[in-house]
């Protein structure tokens, strides 16, 4: 399992516990705009883990009817490994032409989680295209790679710790080695909590167009 951790350090303002709402049984494909595609909530004593997508017509959309799209704009010459390839990568920072996706656990309130208390991210399964990698990393280091023996790698981002700023959000570019469908599953826990329990596994559909 891969795991990614990210440590809460901010204070928000009126914020309350959400709850996501369904979103429609049709299906349906994003593919552009700002998307916390692992964004962690609270239901009752457990967390809970679903799509947010910040900019489009429905706030929480089901995740088993959405596929999330990698245009074809998004593939380019990288180093990866110190070797040039190409790759399909969504950045760190926002295209307006491409899919933004974020994690994000910003509904939660200050209270019981203080400065320094953890959120962790596991992806527990990956099905990818054969002989493809998936690579989700920040300027500064690596959320997660689907390609790497180092599986407990755990990356700690701390947010800043500034009145009305928001708390475990993070970018990072996602890389993507071949075109194909991409399923990620994913469970969220804090650990420094043990009165909740782990959040429901999601599942993330990626659709990678060809070059």
């Amino acid at each position: 399992m891969t795991t990614f951790k990210q440590v809460f350090a901010g204070v928000l303002g009126a914020a309350t516990l959400a709850v996501a709402a369904a979103g429609p049984a049709s299906a349906a494909t994003i593919d552009t705009g700002h998307v916390d595609v692992l964004h962690v909530g609270v239901s009752g004593s457990a967390l809970t883990l679903d799509i947010h997508d910040e900019s489009g017509p429905v706030e929480f959309p089901a995740p088993a009817t959405t596929t999330l799209g990698v245009k074809r704009a998004a593939w380019r010459t990288i180093t990866l490994d110190g070797r040039s390839v190409s790759a399909a990568v969504l950045p760190e920072t926002q295209d307006p032409n491409l899919l933004f996706p974020g994690l994000s656990a910003d509904d939660l309130v200050p209270a019981p989680f203080a400065v320094d208390d953890e959120i962790t991210y596991t992806l527990t399964r990956a099905s990818v295209p054969s002989g493809a990698r998936v690579v989700v990393a920040s300027s500064s280091d690596t959320f997660f790679d689907t390609g790497t023996s180092d599986f407990e790698k755990v990356a700690a981002l701390e947010q800043p710790d500034e009145p009305g700023e928001e708390s475990f959000h993070s970018h990072g570019a996602w890389t993507f080695t071949r075109a194909g469908s991409y399923d990620l599953t994913f469970v969220a826990t804090a650990p420094l909590f043990s009165g909740y329990d782990d959040s429901n596994a999601l599942t993330l559909h990626f659709e990678v167009a060809a070059p």
